[in-house]
């Protein structure tokens, strides 16, 4: 699981820990808590972690004026000006939780690229963040939604990334 992730329902990135601090804020981790003093039900908690801690990646092209990392670290990205790229991240954002997710990950914002150890981990470990994510969305700009012809695809930008 990623080092960092977007918290969508606040727009703030949050750590492992901080994710752990939101899961134990939840009504559900204490109805939980006060219906296991006898009986620890380790079936119904692995249920509940799994699907409260499941998220999202996120597939684009980087554009001009993506926000990093530092730009978010202390505010919500819901907060951000009213610019292309920061109204892709917000977008996104609304639809996974739309979708009933908590966390996104997007690799502008998510990742401290001035921290060497954190950069190159993610490097390393991003083919397995996307293969255990349980959804993927792929951001095609410049491809109509109603394309249907063979090659349609091809026009987008996010086949010139990487």
């Amino acid at each position: 699981m990623p080092r960092v992730l977007i918290d969508v329902a606040t727009g703030c990135l949050c750590d492992r820990e901080q994710q752990a601090v939101a899961f134990k804020g939840l009504p559900l981790y204490d109805e939980m808590r006060s219906s296991m003093t006898t009986r620890l039900d380790r079936a119904r908690i692995s249920k509940a972690v799994k699907k409260y801690f499941r998220y999202v990646m996120f597939s684009h092209r980087w554009e001009k004026g993506e926000p990093l990392f530092h730009t978010v670290e202390h505010i919500s990205i819901y907060n951000l000006k009213a610019t292309p790229a920061n109204i892709k991240l917000q977008t996104l954002c609304s639809l996974i939780r739309s979708l009933g997710f908590h966390w996104v990950w997007s690799d502008t914002c998510c990742i401290n690229k001035k921290d060497n150890v954190v950069l190159q981990e993610a490097l390393v470990a991003m083919f397995t963040w996307y293969h255990d994510s349980s959804l993927t969305i792929v951001y095609l700009r410049g491809v109509r939604s109603e394309c249907q012809q063979p090659g349609d695809l091809r026009e987008s930008i996010w086949n010139t990334r990487a």
